[in-house]
């Protein structure tokens, strides 16, 4: 049985459409996050699941309960939904100190004292406020606060804890530390969570799958490595971290290896699989650390007879990144970005000017289907890095 279902899941604001048909099912004890940028319908999404908004449309199940029907108006309130859910704002009690806010849950609960002692203070210690238990809440710094909020969640052992942006308030050490503990607190309990961020470290880190969504609809679900390496839409190719898109031709074909020809210059890759069978018009993207550049003569001495998914450039301006430096290569008419590390471990740096070799690697290029939506330069913002010579 699912921990949760979700099934033809709407919400609307007026004209809006905040969620549109949204449907999941999440395993016991799975780790779950929704994913996408603002405005995706994740938010609305959790908050239909805490029954914080009622749907327009659609059905949820947790643990087996039907806990809102829009069908057969059933609307169960969030306090009997067994749940945990720890807010982006901190939502905490000012007049109670860190341990009385902990422990109010299981008060509410009944739950004898000396339990409520032990699972306190075993809180505490995880969210790394156990020597503060007793400083009153007015007291401790946003970030303290928030863990305040978590460990008020955790603690109760709901079967369904709810996340939304816990941990964007804090600061980018105490994050990847909070990332650590949260998954490993959830791991020993073998409660089920759902969670949501915009943020695809928090994401990767966190999740047994990935749910992306945009305009308030699933693009696809899977595991980390799955969203990361196999992205079937534009979108989410885009969304994490695809820089260099090509629309191009399939040629041939033998099997799931292909020969894409590019639009423009006339360059042919080859390829593996991808949704489009048969030949006809594809859409290409490959990440930037994926991709190699060698001065032209090294290229040539290197591998004097194999020119498999290499072509020529000119290098048309590079940046330092710290510990890595991004170039941008001009090809038949387009700049692709490439990004490694600095300095070079082959010692082969190239400058502005410098005609080079580039290499594509045949598994690292992703085949899409040229009908897919691109997405909107808003949407892209600085992953667009798909830039045409002369362009404005």
């Amino acid at each position: 049985m699912a921990a949760i279902g979700i099934d033809g899941l709407g919400k609307r604001y007026g004209a809006l459409a905040a969620v549109d048909g949204v449907g999941l099912s999440v395993r016991e004890g799975e780790f779950l996050t929704l994913l996408g940028p603002s405005g995706c319908g994740k938010t609305t999404t959790l908050r239909c699941l805490a029954g914080l908004e009622k749907p327009d449309a659609g059905e949820i199940t947790i643990g087996g309960d039907v806990v809102t029907s829009v069908p057969e108006q059933i609307f169960v309130p969030p306090e009997r939904r067994d749940i945990g859910m720890v807010f982006q704002s901190y939502a905490l009690w000012p007049q109670m100190n860190v341990f009385q806010n902990v422990a109010y849950p299981l008060r509410r609960r009944r739950v004898k004292r000396p339990e409520v002692q032990r699972r306190v203070d075993q809180t505490l210690e995880l969210v790394g406020l156990a020597a503060l238990a007793d400083r009153p809440v007015t007291r401790l710094s946003g970030g303290q606060q928030q863990r305040v909020a978590l460990a008020r969640a955790l603690v109760s052992r709901p079967r369904v804890v709810l996340y939304d942006e816990p941990l964007s308030n804090l600061d980018a050490k105490l994050r990847a530390a909070m990332r650590v503990g949260i998954r490993d607190f959830q791991r020993e309990l073998g409660t089920t969570a759902v969670y949501v961020t915009h943020d695809q470290v928090e994401a990767m880190s966190l999740s047994d799958r990935i749910v992306l969504m945009k305009d308030g609809r699933v693009q696809q679900v899977g595991t980390p490595r799955d969203i990361y390496e196999r992205p079937r839409t534009w979108f989410v190719a885009d969304f994490v971290g695809y820089e260099n898109f090509f629309d191009a031709d399939i040629v041939e074909r033998a099997g799931d290896r292909a020969v894409a020809r590019l639009d423009g210059g006339g360059i042919a890759l080859r390829c593996f699989g991808g949704p489009a069978a048969g030949r006809g018009r594809v859409r290409l993207c490959v990440r930037s650390t994926a991709l190699s550049v060698v001065p032209a003569d090294a290229g040539t001495a290197d591998r004097p007879g194999d020119r498999t998914n290499t072509v020529s450039g000119r290098v048309r301006d590079s940046m330092y990144l710290g510990g890595q430096i991004e170039h941008h290569i001009e090809v038949a008419g387009t700049v692709l970005r490439v990004r490694g590390a600095d300095p070079d471990p082959s010692g082969r740096a190239v400058s502005p000017g410098d005609a080079v070799e580039l290499r594509i690697p045949a598994e690292s290029i992703v085949v899409l289907d040229a009908d897919d939506e691109a997405p909107e330069p808003a949407t892209r913002g600085k992953q667009d890095n798909l830039d045409r010579v002369g362009s404005p």
